[in-house]
């Protein structure tokens, strides 16, 4: 009996995904709930189990890096290699991969006299002397004057025309398509930037109770970092306001009571966001511990589909590469994202005096459809008072 492989869905605004690897060849048999091919979707691989035991008969779409719908058939099991397929089996051209393509240097149009680059160019003296001080190539120059012969006047029109073209534009060594990952991160960002109208709110946090805090905790707790300290604060503000943990779709803002919070992490070819389930729950050691698997499991792109699913609220922390502050992009269906900067030493002017005081950028990007700048005004500055809350 011949089954059908089909491209799955494996979420529910899963549309497409990409084929990234075959893990059997034609011909090889494999056992129900085995794994035989992988699928980039969310900006993670995904493991697709056989859903039978079989032979592989057929691969009709090989590993690429264009998107396939789902329910796409990508090849079939069989029982036998003599079982017929069905009609219309044919494989696929194999997807152009993301290579780069040879381009042609960048103003380079050849001869246009007609001339071989190798036969000698007619050409008066003065013509001679003035290509060479203008630094055009006699060849490419067409001659006016007796048996094509190139004149003063031919270089001086084409050095006109060269004028009147501006500058070459820069050699270009290739193009190549994006990556699988890189087309779902243009995807889903151009999608948040369309339709979702962002504005943005930035706050200056004295976090000299946060630096402390750390000091202090990391006796007992050597890996803790500021991000776990934030997520901490973050969390609990959010439980006191639920109109920014929340989602809009289909014209529905889903407000939730549990903070599952998403947490950017940079990785070889773009950014996931693995999200830390009930973070608003979790004891401090507990956020450390969740962290630390995450961002591992992140690096090494062995993410599960649940660990990237249910996302309420996302972080995004530039800080460590020494950027001061950012404008985040909301990751749909959520309805808002906090931009974290470096922490630096400023000025800080406090009751007439001025101290030096470690300082930190926050900006909140919100969907202005369900969430107005005043409640995200009242979250920054409850974030806030839960850090001083840390010194205290």
């Amino acid at each position: 009996m011949v089954k059908e492989i089909i491209m799955p869905k494996l979420g529910e605004t899963m549309e497409e995904g990409f084929l990234v690897k075959w893990l059997k060849s034609e011909g090889d048999r494999v056992a129900k709930g085995e794994v035989i091919f992988e699928v980039m979707s969310d900006k993670t691989n995904f493991e697709v189990e056989s859903p039978r035991a079989g032979i592989l008969r057929r691969i009709l779409v090989a590993a690429g890096d264009r998107p396939i719908p789902v329910t796409t058939v990508v090849g079939y099991l069989a029982d036998n290699l003599e079982e017929p397929l069905p009609a219309g089996s044919v494989v696929a051209p194999a997807p152009k991969t993301g290579g780069a393509e040879p381009l042609p240097a960048a103003g380079a149009e050849g001869p246009v006299s007609g001339r071989k680059d190798d036969a000698p160019v007619a050409a008066s003296p003065l013509a001679r002397r003035l290509a060479r001080e203008l630094g055009l190539p006699l060849a490419s120059i067409p001659g006016t004057g007796p048996g094509g012969r190139v004149t003063e006047r031919d270089v001086r029109s084409a050095a006109e025309v060269g004028l009147k073209k501006g500058p070459p534009a820069p050699a270009a060594s290739g193009k190549k398509r994006l990556s699988p990952m890189r087309q779902l991160i243009a995807a889903r960002l151009s999608q948040s930037k369309r339709e979702i109208p962002h504005y943005y709110l930035r706050r200056v946090l004295d976090v000299s109770a946060l630096t402390a805090a750390r000091v202090r905790l990391k006796a007992s707790s050597p890996e803790i970092t500021y991000t776990d300290l934030l997520v901490r604060a973050v969390a609990a503000a959010l439980g006191e306001f639920p109109d920014l943990n929340a989602t809009f779709e289909n014209d529905s803002v889903t407000v939730y009571e549990t903070v599952n919070l998403g947490l950017a992490v940079s990785v070889a070819e773009g950014l996931v966001v693995p999200v830390i389930k009930s973070a608003g729950k979790l004891s401090l050691a507990e956020l450390v511990a969740e962290r630390k698997r995450l961002v591992a499991l992140a690096r090494a792109n062995r993410l599960q589909r649940g660990d990237l699913e249910g996302g309420t609220f996302t972080i995004s922390n530039l800080g460590m590469y020494g950027v001061d502050s950012f404008y985040p992009i909301i990751y749909p269906p959520q309805v808002a994202i906090l931009g974290v900067g470096a922490i630096r030493e400023g000025l800080l002017v406090r009751d007439g005096s001025i101290m030096i005081r470690p300082l930190l950028e926050l900006t909140l990007a919100a969907d202005h459809r369900v969430v107005d700048g005043a409640c995200g005004g009242r979250f920054l500055q409850r974030i806030q008072e839960l850090i001083d809350q840390d010194g205290e």
